[in-house]
């Protein structure tokens, strides 16, 4: 795999699941009228649902794809970042622990030994892992562990060597907390984005239960919650892209990483405080109300809600 490759397949993956949720978004505004809330209400919910499976599903596919470029250079594990020559050397340590009699108060020095020289030589030979990108339910890279929040998000980026931004860590008041009742829990921006906000509500509907007001979003918080959502997966892509470009996964280039993350840090933090003013403008602004005066009374030329659901999948 090329680099181009990689740029062209995280893409296209980023691409094709964004165009999903625009269009169930646009569903949402279409039906979002007096008469129609039900709908409406019920395609919230399936947008939920459906942010989450994409978030867990980029995440987890993009990961993959950096692991299988990476492995297709032919480095040497030693020249790599950290985080690579412990995934070189986890399957044998596994192997290693799996093979020893649990009734055994010590192992053999000959055994420890032969994981030392196993070891070594995965470390000195050129890294590899065989990774198919095509199953989907293989969990032995990048486990999402089907419920990808905050603590499960931060060892997938450990895993693969990237940054953990202070922006991700530090507490921000996103006045999207209050709606799920967790004033007394972690107020970090990746703790009330993923699991006081998507984790809570994809859980809630995944669950069979009933609308909730403080579990399901509104619109505008759904709004709110897509752009957070949004943020992480682009700069996730971001970072992978640069990683690779630049070759930051390289021990020797640890200076040119630091210098990158520092200015990654200023933008994502910028980032995050621009939506977090758009929400609050719409919030304080408001709709504006329309002058009943200038309004012009018609009567029953308003179409059917069975013409318009065909009119709205003829459109699509």
């Amino acid at each position: 795999m090329n680099l181009n490759e990689l740029q062209d397949l995280i893409n296209e993956e980023l691409q094709w699941r964004k165009k999903e949720i625009e269009r169930l978004w646009s569903s949402m505004e279409y039906f979002h009228e007096d008469g129609l809330g039900k709908i409406h209400d019920s395609i919230i919910k399936a947008i939920i649902l459906l942010i989450y499976s994409h978030w867990e599903g980029f995440i987890k596919k993009t990961g993959k794809i950096y692991f299988k470029y990476v492995s297709s250079l032919g480095i040497k594990t030693i020249e790599l970042n950290s985080n690579f020559q412990s995934f070189s050397c986890k399957t044998s340590i596994n192997s290693f622990i799996s093979k020893s009699s649990p009734n055994n108060q010590s192992w053999k020095i000959s055994d420890i030994d032969h994981l030392r020289n196993e070891i070594n030589n995965k470390i000195n030979s050129p890294f590899y892992i065989n990774i198919d990108l095509e199953k989907e339910k293989s969990k032995s890279i990048v486990d999402t562990k089907d419920n990808l929040n905050t603590d499960v998000f931060k060892n997938i980026i450990t895993e693969l060597g990237l940054h953990l931004y202070i922006a991700y860590n530090n507490d921000e008041d996103l006045k999207i907390i209050q709606n799920f009742q967790t004033f007394n829990k972690n107020k970090t921006f990746l703790h009330q984005v993923l699991d006081h906000t998507l984790l809570s509500c994809r859980n809630h509907i995944a669950h069979g239960n009933k609308n909730n007001q403080n579990k399901i979003l509104d619109q505008n918080k759904l709004q709110y919650l897509r752009d957070f959502i949004y943020l992480l997966m682009n700069h996730f892509r971001d970072d992978i892209f640069e990683f690779s470009e630049q070759q930051l996964f390289l021990e020797a280039n640890q200076p040119a990483r630091l210098l990158y993350v520092t200015q990654k840090e200023v933008e994502i933090s910028n980032n995050i405080q621009n939506i977090i003013r758009n929400y609050q403008q719409i919030n304080i602004i408001g709709i504006p109300q329309p002058d009943t005066a200038q309004i012009p009374i018609i009567i029953n030329t308003k179409p059917s809600l069975f013409s318009r659901i065909k009119n709205f999948f003829q459109r699509v």
